[in-house]
């Protein structure tokens, strides 16, 4: 379903979407093309705002627990280390 929405955009934008859509067409035509490229538009942009916002998320989690991963290597280590030489 779909519904209709009303938005302004500055003319340079429209010559932009115009010249993908090639509006020389009939105007029902050209609206429809018009139409699916803003909406192909927004939802690459919502796309990629929740991939840059997984991204920060796993970036401060990381961030977060570094130390004691660090530290849980560093006792694992240590095990190994007594294994290899006491076998």
């Amino acid at each position: 379903m779909s519904q209709h929405l009303q938005i302004l955009l500055p003319e340079e934008t429209i010559q932009l979407i115009d010249q993908l859509t090639k509006p020389d067409e009939s105007a029902d035509d050209a609206l429809l093309k018009r139409s699916a490229l803003i909406n192909e538009a927004v939802k690459f942009y919502i796309a990629q705002k929740q991939r840059d916002s997984l991204k920060q998320q796993l970036q401060e989690g990381a961030t977060r627990w570094a130390a004691r991963d660090l530290g849980l290597a560093d006792e694992w280590f240590d095990i190994e280390e007594e294994v290899w030489q006491n076998p």
